[in-house]
């Protein structure tokens, strides 16, 4: 049976959060070249992981899941919002 220290899954959900960042800034950078399509998978896995992670913190109870859904929340925002100014007519 898979055992898993207090500091290994400390260090397991530190890293969960940042390759989400990251993959969270790629898929974003990204937008609109040949390599988007692999950036957008990797970040819907990545979605994914910290999704299941925030589910399995609340399950055992420890107060880290309240950094597991910012860090959920923030990768949603940072993925949809526009950080430029609209070109297109009729945009906001």
């Amino acid at each position: 049976m898979l055992s898993l220290s207090t500091t290994g899954l400390i260090w397991l959900t530190v890293a969960i959060y940042l390759v989400g960042a990251v993959c969270t800034w790629a898929a974003r950078a990204s937008e609109g070249s040949c390599g988007a399509m692999p950036c957008q998978c990797i970040y819907f896995f990545c979605l994914a992981a910290v999704s299941i992670l925030s589910i399995c913190l609340m399950r055992i109870c420890t107060p880290a899941w309240l950094l597991s859904g910012a860090t959920l929340g923030t990768m949603i925002v940072g993925a949809t919002c526009r950080g430029r100014r609209a070109t297109e007519p009729g945009i906001a």
